[in-house]
């Protein structure tokens, strides 16, 4: 190489590199003061949410309504400022070369205290972010794979097996039944997100299930399978489909269901039938975490109005159930679903004693496509392109 070569590289090497840190640390300082706004506003709310329990302890309950509604607005956006600072937290810290404390104080215990909130994603998020500074942490490289995959984050899930693999070998048994589908779930996530996106360009209808506990609201996949969402468009507008029902099925961490009009299981609404024995679980057919899944009767193959919203992926349902939409808001009230049955050592259903299962106490149609909503069962449902 010519000696001027060499003098040229020596001046804009060390340049570059200069300029890169300079990019990173200028990035850095923003995100900081991103996160540092976000805390003062988060910790802003939390003020206000104690005084107005102060005001509702010394107002006249004719005052006690509005000061209710005022209690459910500041805590709702309080609990968002608290995703978006936690969020904000693990990036900052997993891109930090080295221990920040009050990032560390604030994300140290926080993925199993997230996990045990059912927000699995933010917990896969604060692991991932204290391991890149405690990479010999076994158990919660162990616990950050589950809550990325359990979250719908298999890109995070799938680096994490990887950084186990290097460090410790072989997964555990206990992971294996993840490691197996992890690699077909992330390659139709991907779909699953683009087919989301292409929504966008004509929004797919929505129905909304109120709860005592709050809202869900359901997107239907009208492409995909036109006839089956058009009954169920038209059975809520015309019959109040899925009001009063139970949730007479909650599994911890697994699924919910409903949408049997004897709330029991044993009702069979018919809403369309399928053309093959039972759907496959190509790209519309996974069962991610937050998906609707119709029941579908094995021998006729018809899906009914029983329905599955699923709180993890479950890879057990592909094939067996029809995934007909997804919820687009509301999956902190379905994580909030009182648990009425488990699971005993031979995987059998058992009955909690004692319990009151929730109840959908209102539905309602959101939005719909400019076109006629009309029960029918006159041919098999044929799936979309």
């Amino acid at each position: 190489m010519p000696r001027s070569t060499h003098r040229v590289l020596s001046f804009v090497l060390p340049s570059l590199a200069c300029a890169l840190l300079f990019s990173a640390t200028a990035r850095g300082q923003v995100q900081r003061a991103d996160f540092d706004e976000t805390m003062r506003q988060w910790k802003a709310a939390w003020l206000e949410l104690e005084e107005i329990k102060l005001e509702f302890r010394l107002s006249e309950e004719s005052g006690q309504y509005e000061l209710r509604d005022r209690f459910d607005e500041v805590k709702h956006r309080g609990d968002e400022l608290r995703k978006q600072a936690i969020e904000q937290a693990a990036s900052l810290y997993a891109e930090s070369p080295q221990i920040v404390p009050d990032l560390a104080n604030m994300l140290n215990g926080l993925p199993e205290k997230l996990y045990a909130e059912h927000d699995y994603r933010l917990a896969a998020l604060a692991g991932n972010a204290v391991i890149r500074h405690d990479p010999g942490n076994s158990q919660l490289i162990f616990d950050t794979f589950k809550s990325a995959f359990f979250g719908n984050e298999f890109d995070l899930a799938n680096e994490t097996l990887e950084r186990w693999t290097r460090r410790h070998g072989s997964p555990p048994d206990r992971l294996l039944p993840i490691v197996e589908v992890l690699a077909l779930y992330r390659k139709a996530w991907e779909k699953e997100l683009e087919r989301r996106a292409a929504a966008d360009n004509e929004p797919l209808p929505q129905i909304e299930l109120e709860t005592e506990k709050g809202a869900i609201v359901v997107a239907l996949y009208e492409d995909d399978f036109p006839q089956i969402v058009g009954n169920i468009v038209s059975f809520v507008e015309s019959r109040d489909l899925y009001r009063e029902g139970l949730f007479f099925e909650v599994l911890a961490d697994q699924t919910v269901r409903s949408g049997c009009p004897r709330n029991d299981g044993t009702t069979r609404l018919p809403l369309g039938r399928m053309p093959n024995l039972r759907p496959t679980p190509d790209d519309r057919g996974w069962h991610f975490r937050g998906v609707f899944s119709l029941v579908v009767v094995p021998g006729d193959n018809m899906a009914i109005t029983q329905f599955f919203i699923t709180r993890i992926p479950m890879p057990n349902m592909d094939g067996n159930n029809l995934v007909v939409g997804y919820i687009d808001s509301g999956m902190e009230v379905v994580d909030s679903l009182t648990e009425t049955h488990e699971l005993n050592e031979q995987l059998q259903l058992v009955p909690l004693p004692e319990i009151v299962p929730d109840r959908i106490t209102a539905v309602r149609v959101l939005r719909k496509r400019d076109h006629e909503y009309n029960f029918r069962l006159d041919e098999p449902v044929e799936q979309g392109n």
